[in-house]
C-alpha cells in the first residue's frame, strides 16, 4: 500500500522522491493555489454569509474533507450510503434514485470526456449556491456501483487432456451483457428477414412503410420476417405516438421504438391528413405482443424465456506467427442474432479462450459444456429492449473454422490422418 499522500491532489506515491518530484510539478502548484485560495475567500466571506450560505458553503468544504479518504474508509462510506442506493425500481431514473444522480454521475464517471476532481468539487460547489435541491455527495457519486460483477462469475476453470488448467470466459455471462446492452440488445434480429417489400395474409396485402395499428400501438412497418416454427409471417415495425394538436388534427411522433408481431394481428391505419415528427419519447412495452417471445416461454414467475443460438470462431495462429512459437489456439463466440453489417464490429464478437498448450478439442469442450449448462439451469439476465428480468437459453447455432482447424475437430487422429475416425465418422477426405 502507498505510504506517501499528497492530500491536495488526492493521489499517493510508494516512494518519498515520487512524492517530492510530485510536488514540484504545474498541476500540483495549480491544484494548491486553488485549495489556498478558497480557504482565504471562504475565510472572507464567513462573517457576512446569509444563514443559507453558510450551510452551503459548510456543506461543501466538509464534502471535500470527506471525499479525501483512505482506501480503509471505503466500507464505511459505502454502509452509509447503502439505504440511498436501495432505489424501488418503479422509480422513473432506475437505477439512480433522482435526475440529478444521473447527470452527476455520468459527468463524474465518463469514459471520453474525464474530469479531474478538483473541477467535479467546483462543480459541486456551483450547485450548492445556486440551491439546486437533492443535491447527492460527491462521496456517494463516486462510490456508487451497479450490479455485481464478479471475475469469478465471469472466468470458468477447467482441465486439458493432460490435467492441465485451462481457463475461458463464459459463454453464458458473455450473452448477459449482451442483452443488458442497449446498443447491442436492439440489434439482434430474433426471426429470419424475407427479402421482399411486401407480403400478404388473406385478402390483405402490407407494403415496407405501410401505417398499421394493432390493438394497443400505431406503427410504420420496417421490415417482413418468418417464424418457421410457428409458420407464420411477423411484421417488424416502429411504434408511433399519437397525439392531438389543439385544432383537433392528429399527427404522428416516431419514439424509435420497435415491435415485432404477426402480421395477422395487424390492420392498415388510416393516414389522411397525418404529419410525422421526430422524438425520443418512450412507449410503455408489451412484451406479450413483442415477436421475442413465445408461445407459453413464460414461467410462473412471468419472466419470458429466450432461445440465445450462438456462433462458435475457433482457429489458431500458427499461420500468422514464426515456426518457433507454438500454435495458439482461440476460440472466440457471436450472436447468431447479429444482422450482416454489424458481424464485423468488434463490439458484437467476444473472445473465450486462447491456450499453447491445450488442444482445440479441450478448449471447445469447455465452452460447450457452459452452453449445455444453460439449457438445464436457465440464466436470468434484464433485457435492454424489453426493460425486464428475462431467462436465457444458449444454444450452439454453428462452428466457424478453416479448412485445417475443421479437420481437426472433425477427425480425432489429426489434420493429416488418412483413417477413418469411428466416432465422428470423417477422414481428412470427408472434411
Amino acid at each position: 500500500m502507498a505510504a506517501y499522500r499528497c492530500v491536495v491532489c488526492d493521489v499517493s506515491f510508494d516512494k518519498l522522491n515520487h512524492l517530492k518530484r510530485h510536488q514540484q510539478t504545474k498541476k500540483h502548484k495549480i491544484t494548491h493555489s486553488f485549495s489556498k485560495l478558497s480557504e482565504e475567500t471562504y475565510e472572507e466571506q464567513k462573517i457576512v454569509l446569509c444563514p443559507e450560505d453558510a450551510k452551503s458553503s459548510e456543506l461543501f468544504f466538509s464534502e471535500e474533507e470527506n471525499s479525501d479518504v483512505q482506501d480503509d474508509d471505503v466500507e464505511e462510506i459505502d454502509s452509509a450510503h447503502k439505504d440511498t442506493r436501495s432505489i424501488d425500481e418503479e422509480n422513473e431514473w432506475y437505477p439512480f434514485p433522482s435526475k440529478i444522480s444521473l447527470l452527476l454521475y455520468g459527468l463524474l464517471h465518463s469514459p471520453t470526456h474525464h474530469i479531474s476532481l478538483e473541477v467535479a468539487k467546483y462543480v459541486w460547489f456551483i450547485l450548492r449556491e445556486a440551491v439546486v435541491p437533492n443535491v447527492p455527495p460527491i462521496s456517494q457519486i463516486r462510490q456508487m456501483k451497479f450490479g455485481d460483477l464478479n471475475v469469478d462469475d465471469l472466468i470458468m476453470k477447467g482441465e486439458d487432456d493432460d490435467g492441465l488448467p485451462l481457463y475461458s470466459l463464459k459463454p453464458t455471462e458473455v450473452a448477459k451483457l449482451h442483452f443488458s446492452n442497449p446498443v447491442i440488445c436492439k440489434n439482434i434480429a430474433r426471426f429470419k428477414e424475407i427479402i421482399s417489400p411486401w407480403a400478404s395474409v388473406g385478402a390483405k396485402n402490407f407494403h415496407v412503410g405501410d401505417f398499421v395499428q394493432s390493438d394497443d400501438s400505431v406503427g410504420i412497418i420496417q421490415t417482413f420476417l418468418e417464424n418457421e416454427e410457428g409458420n407464420v409471417i411477423l411484421a417488424s415495425y416502429e411504434v408511433l405516438n399519437e397525439k392531438l394538436k389543439e385544432d383537433g388534427h392528429c399527427f404522428l411522433v416516431r419514439t424509435e421504438q420497435f415491435r415485432t408481431t404477426a402480421l395477422s394481428l395487424l390492420s392498415p391505419y388510416p393516414t389522411q391528413n397525418l404529419e410525422i415528427l421526430d422524438d425520443q419519447e418512450s412507449l410503455t412495452e408489451n412484451p406479450e405482443q413483442n415477436g421475442l417471445l413465445r408461445t407459453g416461454d413464460q414461467n410462473q414467475d412471468n419472466k419470458a424465456k429466450i432461445a440465445v443460438p450462438v456462433n462458435l470462431f475457433i482457429d489458431d495462429t500458427s499461420t500468422n506467427v514464426s515456426r518457433r512459437w507454438l500454435p495458439m489456439h482461440c476460440a472466440q463466440m457471436q450472436l447468431a442474432g447479429v444482422p450482416l453489417q454489424f458481424r464485423n464490429k468488434e463490439i458484437y464478437s467476444d473472445f473465450l479462450a486462447a491456450s499453447e498448450n491445450a488442444s482445440m478439442l479441450s478448449i471447445s469442450r469447455l465452452v460447450l459444456q457452459d452452453i449445455k449448462s444453460s439449457q438445464q439451469n436457465l440464466i436470468e439476465t434484464f433485457h435492454a429492449g424489453m426493460k425486464r428480468t428475462v431467462q436465457l437459453q444458449l444454444d450452439l447455432n454453428c462452428v466457424i473454422a478453416d479448412f485445417n482447424m475443421l479437420s481437426v475437430t472433425c477427425n480425432h487422429a489429426g489434420a493429416t490422418a488418412l483413417k477413418f475416425c469411428p466416432k465422428c465418422h470423417a477422414d481428412r477426405e470427408y472434411c
